[in-house]
């Protein structure tokens, strides 16, 4: 049986972000008036996360575009989920005056709770947040069981909620299909969502039981299912994603870059698929789709939680087969300045910043990046993959200095699989 609420909102703990103190001040009067009394506000996204850091909230209304230059709704939802500052318990909408496909593309794939689009009354207001408090209620256990790491406890209670209430019996099974796959119960899974593709033709289902197909190295299946979803539902751009990974697995990567391609058509705001088709497109020599595709990476990346050094490295080496060495240049020293305070970029940068001088003729600068990234690995021995120790040990071993080439050849005897 599902838990029936009425909209009170005493003693809820509320977090408003918007960059407009009018329309802040709306919302705030509007929560007033279904009870709420402990209310915050932010005028900008990082004041947002401070106060998401500082202390619990049961309800944050965030607006999506929080000014130029700043960090956004969907960075601040990202930023909160990547560092475990929210709990599954609380309410996150997304506010929009917005409503363009590529904004509600962008909004759907941050997942947060919900969405409005300015401007509403305070009845959308009050339906909304009531389902969502209904919801979550009746989720408790489940993601309090999740949040202790219990997944075991957590599976056996969707198959309790599952059973008492109907009206979310499907979200139940959804869970617990999920939960299942994380602990690579494949078997368990399949039969999950077998069962509801029984009762319905579901997309997520579909997709989920790709994903068993795929772990399980049953990549036709997996692939005939990707396909099927992308077919019935084009907006479905998780099954691109999966189909992707999945075409790599067959070897087929230029289908693997145009599934991609297809999906960022659709939704351009993901940072980790603009990412994904750069390096697709860097393997198959398509450095003007990997230029683009780095850059808008990159550029995403900026105040997002998602930033990713390799993005930044990826797109130098691009511009450098590209003979652009001076923007390559350009963007080494950006990422140099964006990770100053993570050594191994700064390692990675380096190599890339000798390899740069390298190609366009300058052997000192050449010379001074490579002793630096020699004494950088030296420090950093052991936190350095195989891939980059190989990386350095090309640049140090292509110089002529003995203390360059006798790193070179350490990292080489280390960490080569043919040595």
């Amino acid at each position: 049986m599902f838990v029936d609420l009425s909209v009170d909102l005493s003693g809820k703990s509320i977090l408003i972000i918007d960059d407009y103190a009018n329309f802040r001040g709306m919302l705030k009067t509007l929560l007033q008036t279904l009870g709420a009394s402990k209310i915050d506000s932010a005028a900008d996204g990082e004041t947002g996360i401070k106060y998401i850091r500082s202390k619990s909230y049961d309800i944050i209304l965030c607006d999506y575009n929080l000014g130029p230059d700043k960090k956004d709704g969907q960075q601040v939802l990202e930023e909160a989920k990547t560092f475990g500052l929210i709990e599954k318990s609380i309410i996150f909408i997304l506010v929009t005056a917005e409503n363009t496909d590529e904004m509600i593309m962008g909004v759907a794939e941050c997942r947060p709770d919900d969405y409005l689009v300015k401007p509403f009354t305070e009845e959308v207001l009050m339906n909304r947040i009531k389902h969502l408090i209904e919801m979550k209620t009746n989720f408790s256990s489940v993601h309090s069981a999740i949040q202790q790491k219990d997944h075991i406890k957590a599976i056996s209670l969707c198959d309790e909620g599952a059973s008492k209430s109907p009206k979310y019996m499907l979200e139940f099974m959804r869970l617990k299909g999920d939960l299942c796959l994380r602990l690579g119960d494949y078997d368990s899974a399949a039969v999950v969502y077998k069962s509801v593709l029984s009762l319905r033709n579901i997309s997520w289902a579909k997709l989920g039981l790709g994903k068993v197909y795929f772990y399980t190295g049953d990549y036709l299946m997996a692939k005939n299912l990707f396909q099927e979803i992308v077919k019935e539902n084009k907006a479905y751009v998780a099954a691109y994603d999966w189909l992707s990974k999945t075409y790599e697995k067959l070897e087929s990567s230029d289908e693997a870059q145009n599934i991609l391609a297809d999906a960022i058509k659709i939704s351009p705001k993901s940072i980790v698929r603009q990412s994904s088709l750069g390096v697709i497109a860097q393997k198959n020599n398509d450095y003007t789709t990997a230029e683009k595709s780095l850059k808008s990476a990159v550029k995403l990346g900026k105040r997002s939680a998602l930033n990713n050094p390799s993005n930044h490295a990826n797109l130098a080496k691009v511009l450098l087969k590209k003979e652009s060495g001076d923007e390559a240049l350009s963007v080494i020293k950006n990422m140099e300045k964006e990770f100053k305070n993570n050594p191994t970029a700064t390692l990675q940068a380096t190599i890339i910043e000798g390899n740069i001088y390298t190609a366009t003729g300058d052997e000192k600068g050449a010379k001074t990046a490579i002793k630096k990234a020699a004494k950088l690995y030296e420090n950093s021995v052991n936190k350095v993959s195989s891939e980059l120790a190989m990386d350095l040990a090309k640049a140090c071993l292509g110089t002529g200095r003995s203390e360059e080439r006798r790193v070179g050849k350490e990292c080489r005897s280390r960490w080569s699989p043919y040595h």
